[in-house]
This record gives structure tokens, C-alpha cells and sequence, in this order.
């Protein structure tokens, strides 16, 4: 059973103490960290981001992942999401394969894609969490701001241990962008994203 974050986890609390919450930018700074921490994300991934430098971890290449820095496109998309109230973390570049057929002259499970599509996904958290938890449930609106808080950091570390992470994802060909829950998985400390 995965451990919850409670009162005496001081990882996102001020020393454990739920009156004494952390300014919402600090929050949602160390909520990124946390996430990747759980994950098993590459120290080297965790302190560029430390220092300011958000990293492009680069799957295409099926016998190598690299990490890379961000491109300027990625740069006004994440000043972009900036805008909008969320916080990029990491980005994920990989692909997609689409039209699936099966194969059956194959005595073996084989299967053909009509398309292979480049996807970047840009990790996030809100900068604002209270906002984001009354957005996505609006009867939480009632409850006092810090358990909503607490609840909604929570449920997204649990969710991350689980694999599913916040993106805004963007298909490299047609430079058509949603938001959405990606699974994702870990291969040697490098986060990729799972179809």
C-alpha cells in the first residue's frame, strides 16, 4: 500500500504543521519535486530543476534516452502554461504509433502502425492548487482552503506512484495541443511516456 502524505510528512507541509502552510509558489515547487522523487527521476533531472532549468527527456531513439535542454518553441510554450497558472517540471518528447492492425499471416503477436507521431508532453503542477482542486470539483468550495490543499497534493502523489502524470500534450506534426493524464513509466531513473 503506498504511503500517504500526512500530518507528520513535512515534505510539502511546514514541519508537519497543516496551519502553517508554504507560500503556493513554494508549494507547487516542491510538489514537482516530490513527484519526481516518487517517480525515481534522475537526480541530475531534479537538480537542473532546482536551478531554474526545466530538461527535454528525448525517447525517439529506441536504444537511447537522452536528456537535452528546452528548444525556443518549448520555451514560449512553457511561458505560456506560466501564464495560465501552471508550472512545467520536465518535458517528455516521444511518440505515438497510431492505426494499429494486427498482423495474422504471423504465427507470433505482430502488429503494423499507419503512423508514427512525435508527442511532446510538459509535466505541470498548478501554481495555485487550491484553484485547480475548486476547478476540477467545485463542491469543494465548502471545505477549509488547507484540507483541499492537502488533498489534492495527496491524491496527485498517489496518482504519480501510480503512473498517471498532469500533461499538456502537444503532437509535433499537426500542432494539435490538450490537456490530459499520461502514464508513464521509469527506465533507469529517465521518465518515458507508455501507450
Amino acid at each position: 500500500m503506498p504511503k500517504r502524505i500526512g500530518k507528520r510528512d513535512s515534505r510539502l507541509w511546514n514541519k508537519g504543521d497543516v496551519s502553517k502552510i508554504v507560500p503556493y509558489t513554494s508549494r507547487s515547487l516542491r510538489l514537482a519535486e516530490q513527484i519526481m522523487k516518487t517517480l525515481g527521476v534522475k537526480e541530475s533531472i531534479i537538480d537542473a530543476f532546482k536551478n531554474g532549468e526545466i530538461l527535454v527527456t528525448n525517447s525517439l531513439r529506441p536504444t537511447m534516452i537522452v536528456q537535452e535542454g528546452v528548444t525556443d518553441r518549448d520555451k514560449e510554450i512553457i511561458d505560456e502554461l506560466d501564464q495560465n497558472g501552471l508550472m512545467v517540471y520536465h518535458v517528455l518528447f516521444s511518440c505515438i504509433m497510431l492505426g494499429k492492425k494486427p498482423d495474422i499471416q504471423s504465427e507470433f503477436e505482430v502488429n503494423t502502425f499507419e503512423q508514427v507521431v512525435p508527442i511532446k508532453s510538459y509535466l505541470y503542477v498548478p501554481k495555485d492548487i487550491f484553484e485547480e482542486a475548486i476547478y476540477i470539483e467545485p463542491d469543494l468550495i465548502d471545505k477549509r482552503r488547507e484540507l483541499v490543499i492537502k488533498e489534492y497534493i495527496e491524491h496527485t502523489i498517489f496518482m504519480a506512484k501510480q503512473g498517471y502524470l498532469s500533461a499538456y500534450t502537444l503532437n509535433e506534426e499537426t500542432n494539435v495541443a490538450m490537456f490530459d493524464e499520461i502514464f508513464i513509466s521509469r527506465v533507469q531513473g529517465d521518465l518515458i511516456r507508455v501507450e
